[in-house]
């Protein structure tokens, strides 16, 4: 994803930015998170994301995430940081993001332990903590947990302002037709898996005939 799309100039304070394309913003909380990326990330609807079914990937693998998480202090080695940690995707009925972990280790979500995937967890941990999902909310604290001797990789959940009722009904609108778009992409992956399994179903029984004509003239 091209920069100039996901990330806040940095000389643009985000709490100043209105727009009907971006969602929400993470803010940079911790060092480790200033340096990875070094300004605000802004999620936006129109973003080119390299799956839009799944919403957007992070974690420390620059070809599989729409926004790795690697700097200076060596965050694409860390191995606390999955290759693909976590995707924010939006609520199809609600619109509201939130954040599905795909992590080895666990994402923290206002200091809730998203459960692993594969691992069941304390018998205390809640059906949402278990499920490795949790709705963002203004304000909500997104952290990563980092290798020995090493902080953590915290960002803060913040969305824009929407200062009149032309604003908030124009990103309606938008969000409308991002889910819309989703649909249409769904549908046609559907239809696509489905020829895909035809031609393999058509090929296996042109085998099966082939094989059983050279037995039956054998």
């Amino acid at each position: 994803m091209a920069e100039d799309q996901s990330i806040v100039n940095d000389t643009t304070p985000w709490n100043t930015i209105s727009s009907p394309d971006i969602v929400c913003f993470l803010v940079p909380r911790s060092s480790a998170a200033r340096q990875s990326p070094a300004h605000a990330i802004a999620l936006r609807l129109s973003s080119r994301l390299r799956d839009p079914l799944k919403g957007f990937k992070f974690g420390r693998h620059p070809d599989r995430c729409d926004i790795p998480f690697v700097g200076t202090k060596s965050l694409d080695r860390d191995p606390m940081v999955s290759l693909e940690h976590f995707r924010i995707f939006l609520d199809e009925a609600t619109g509201v993001p939130v954040l599905q972990d795909h992590s080895a280790y666990g994402t923290l979500v206002d200091g809730e332990h998203l459960i692993p995937v594969g691992d069941g967890g304390p018998l205390s941990a809640s059906a949402e903590q278990r499920s490795g999902r949790k709705t963002l909310e203004e304000g909500s604290v997104i952290e990563l947990k980092l290798s020995p001797l090493r902080s953590v990789l915290s960002f803060s959940v913040r969305f824009p302002l929407r200062r009149t009722k032309e604003e908030a009904e124009f990103y309606e609108s938008n969000l409308r037709a991002y889910h819309k778009r989703l649909a249409m992409l769904a549908a046609e992956k559907k239809k696509f898996e489905a020829a895909a399994i035809s031609k393999r179903v058509l090929s296996a029984s042109r085998q099966h005939q082939e094989s059983w004509a050279l037995l039956s003239n054998s």
